[in-house]
């Protein structure tokens, strides 16, 4: 079976650019349904990765007056221009997302490991989820009401896996899409490099819940690059979670379109689907997966033609051999062996660090080591990563 999706990122919806706003994103509403009529390209999904409001704007999640509010009036048309339903709807916010007046008085940031354990603690209250995202957790509840199973945005973590079974012409496939939301400590996109914070405590579990349970693809999405995560420890093993158990990693944030193979984990970026500013590249991404691969399909405004309209974004990737400007690219660790889509994990070598020194040069140096080994592919347990007295 063959599964397509439209990835949109980087929306900036906003009252104050609602000129060009409503020239840019209805042509790609009519783009989406004439290439939906057409049969060309029919998505399955929608993908949307964060910063759908403009920077701290909560306007674009609440209605004016009988008005509905501009993120449900963008995800209403897309789905219509898609033919798809809410179930077929799938969004995690972005720094842009969050109302950063509310952060006052919050921490910037976590210090260590033993901070981000005890943050995430599902019985301490995470004001940063109830205060700084309260306005689109809101809009998210409201939005997916009428969503069977109930879809809620989660007030006590991070992190959320959800199943879905899409059958077509009688065969199923079983998906598990795992959404993470990187932005509790967002206050500004020239410092939030290495300040952010998933929780390893969020997502261990729902990454074993992967390795256990039967399914044809995984599918994370999340808004930032995960270099951006905290130096401590989740920037080395937040990757290496993610790649010993999801397929496809779909993310936003730089305005850069992305279709790359790094390691195990396929990353895909669909750049800024929305800048204000004429002269600025919007684009978005199509992607289509047979069992084995990944074909990407860029999209893009063309700011210079007339009429305004969505084309083939030729820019991108160079033409193929099929004289198409797509990128294709494998799934690691796929074996045909006439199962459908089996999906085989490549197990890493382990590496276990344990010593007793108290000596910080010395503590530093074991910790870069292990950090470079985590980065050449080794599945590395480090004693002061993983372990406190009496383990």
């Amino acid at each position: 079976m063959v599964l397509t999706w439209l990835h949109v990122s980087d929306v900036h919806l906003s009252a104050s650019n609602p000129h060009e706003r409503d020239v840019v994103i209805p042509a790609l509403f009519e783009f989406v349904k004439t290439s939906r009529e057409r049969g060309e390209l029919k998505p399955d999904f929608i993908f949307a990765t964060g910063d759908i409001a403009e920077r701290g704007s909560v306007a674009a999640f609440m209605g004016k007056g009988s008005e509905p509010a501009l993120a449900t009036a963008f995800f209403d048309d897309l789905l219509q221009a898609t033919a798809l339903e809410k179930d077929r709807l799938f969004i995690v916010p972005g720094n842009h997302d969050v109302e950063q007046r509310m952060g006052n008085g919050l921490v910037r940031t976590l210090m260590n490991q033993d901070a981000s354990d005890l943050y995430f603690d599902p019985k301490s209250p995470m004001y940063h989820l109830s205060g700084k995202l309260g306005a689109f957790a809101s809009w998210y509840n409201d939005y997916f009401s009428t969503v069977t199973p109930q879809r809620v945005f989660p007030n006590k973590s991070t992190c959320q896996l959800i199943p879905y079974t899409l059958t077509n012409e009688g065969k199923d496939l079983q998906l598990k899409l795992l959404l993470l939301n990187s932005t509790l400590f967002c206050e500004d996109s020239q410092t939030d490099h290495g300040k952010l914070w998933i929780g390893l405590r969020n997502l261990d579990p729902l990454i074993k819940q992967l390795q256990q349970e039967k399914h044809d693809l995984a599918i994370a999405l999340v808004h930032h690059p995960l270099e951006w995560f905290a130096n401590d420890s989740e920037l080395t093993q937040i990757p290496t979670l993610l790649k010993s158990a999801v397929d496809i990693l779909m993310r936003g944030h730089n305005h850069k379109p992305v279709a790359e193979l790094r390691d195990n984990l396929i990353e895909i970026a669909a750049g800024a689907t929305f800048l204000s500013g004429e002269q600025k590249d919007k684009r978005a991404l199509y992607g289509r997966f047979n069992g084995t691969t990944v074909e990407v399909f860029p999209v893009c405004y063309q700011k210079n033609s007339s009429p305004k309209v969505w084309t083939v974004d030729t820019a991108l990737f160079s033409k193929n051999e099929e004289g198409t400007y797509t990128k294709t690219v494998t799934l690691p660790a796929r074996l045909d062996t006439g199962k459908k889509y089996p999906l085989i994990k490549m197990s890493a070598p382990k590496a276990f660090i344990v010593y007793f020194l108290e000596d910080d040069n010395h503590k530093k140096w074991v910790a870069d080591l292990a950090t470079r080994l985590r980065h050449n592919g080794v599945e590395t347990i480090l004693d002061q990563w993983h372990a406190v007295p009496g383990d």
